[in-house]
């Protein structure tokens, strides 16, 4: 659960989280939650709890306001606002957990470690797990996810779909993105992290282990595609230079996919790379049937 709540240890303040996070969990616009904190410091001087300042966004001069939030401060907010119980819950218990780690009382602090997570039995990942392979900040992940529409979001009934498959999620409130093997891959190849967390992402992500019925629909359908893809390089008068330079491209393809380990310009089956992609293949072909 920790992975999903940000308390940090202000220098001035002690332990504080701030107004955008909050924001974000709950699924809010950050005005929305500003609006709310500005009327409850209307009627009392609490800047010892809910601290004005300000932040400025990457590429940009002008600085915005928000605000940070100490455990009083998080909590008096949270009582002006119903339900998100589990959210409540979810960041008293990491202030109190970050209190007792600073008070020099010994915790045992697991290191990060990707739990499977699955949606309609699928497996999926989140943010946090890119992350952690990659070593960017989420923000800087994010925008790569939406910049080039990677993933799906759930909301509502699917939301709650998958807050059921993965009670560990169930603080998650209006929002999340899931990520199928070839949206990691996508990201990870983007970051450079790829061939170093390719053995995680194959164990992670096993067609021939975890694939449903409605994952293998849509990668049968990738594979008639892209044989089309190979069909076509070998049928039209391409130069031999745009056939590697296709056939690179459609590998890339069948590495998001499991198929492939490498790139490759060339399928021939005589090949070691050629031949395992094809024996890759009759394998989970013959897990259909």
């Amino acid at each position: 659960m920790n992975g999903l709540v940000q308390v940090s240890n202000n220098e001035k303040y002690g332990l504080v989280t701030t107004s955008r996070i909050v924001a974000d969990g709950l699924g809010k616009r950050h005005t929305e939650v500003l609006r709310s904190i500005d009327n409850i410091l209307e009627n009392a001087d609490l800047r010892s709890l809910i601290i004005p300042t300000t932040y400025k966004v990457k590429g940009q001069k002008r600085e915005y306001k928000e605000y940070l939030l100490t455990k009083d401060g998080f909590t008096l907010y949270m009582f002006n606002i119903q339900g998100y119980n589990d959210f409540k819950m979810a960041y008293i218990n990491e202030f109190n957990r970050m209190e007792k780690l600073l008070s020099g009382e010994q915790l045992e602090i697991e290191p990060y470690k990707i739990d499977k997570k699955t949606y309609k039995g699928d497996p999926v990942m989140v943010v946090k797990d890119i992350a952690y392979l990659t070593g960017n900040d989420r923000t800087t992940i994010n925008m790569y996810i939406r910049d080039n529409k990677l993933g799906v979001l759930l909301e509502g009934y699917e939301l709650d779909e998958f807050k059921y498959e993965n009670r560990d999620y169930r603080s998650v409130t209006r929002a999340i993105n899931i990520l199928y093997r070839d949206d990691v891959v996508d990201i990870l190849d983007y970051f450079y992290s790829f061939r170093d967390n390719k053995a995680i992402i194959d164990e992670y992500f096993d067609l021939l282990e975890n694939a449903s019925q409605m994952t293998s629909f849509s990668v049968f359908t990738k594979l008639v595609y892209l044989g089309m893809l190979k069909h076509a390089t070998n049928t039209y008068g391409l130069s031999d230079k745009m056939k590697r330079e296709l056939n690179y491209i459609i590998s890339k393809e069948y590495i998001k996919l499991g198929f492939a380990d490498n790139t490759m310009d060339n399928f021939d089956i005589h090949t070691k790379d050629g031949l395992d992609l094809l024996v890759k293949m009759g394998k989970w072909s013959k897990k259909l049937g």
